[in-house]
């Protein structure tokens, strides 16, 4: 399944770059490793179009996310699974995402204890790292 990976911050840029290392298939990297994207936008949407899936990590400010917020609402406006990455401790719960919180098919987190409180927000399967959960585990 061809897959498009997007993320702007640098902790989320590491992990997804080791799981599109390890994904089967096509992907297409938006990573900007704490930094710009060095693509823009535009390639982000053509991409997005016509993947199988979707996952953005959760950028720390609105203005860093823009690259992953374009890319969820690409999501939605096309129908194409969303899956979100929070790489620290309540990412989740950044309020930029809110829009994309029913949208999303899985939600991404650092332990079952995030999970739990994910959950409160999220409609989607919640997976955490570390431990097993009700709903899932990546480890």
């Amino acid at each position: 399944m061809d897959t498009v990976l997007v993320a702007r911050d640098l902790g989320p840029s590491l992990a997804l770059n080791q799981i599109a290392n390890g994904l089967g298939g096509v992907q297409e990297c938006f990573f900007g490793n704490g930094k710009e994207l060095s693509r823009p936008v535009s390639e982000i949407f053509e991409e997005a179009k016509r993947t199988g899936v979707i996952l953005c990590g959760m950028s720390s400010s609105p203005d860093l996310a823009k690259e992953e917020l374009a890319a969820c609402e690409t999501a939605v406006k096309n129908g194409v699974p969303l899956a979100l990455f929070a790489d620290t401790f309540r990412a989740w719960g950044r309020p930029w995402f809110e829009p994309y919180r029913e949208a999303a098919s899985a939600l991404f987190v650092v332990s079952p204890a995030e999970a739990e409180k994910a959950r409160e927000l999220f409609l989607s399967q919640v997976y955490s790292r570390g431990g097993a959960t009700e709903t899932g585990d990546y480890r």
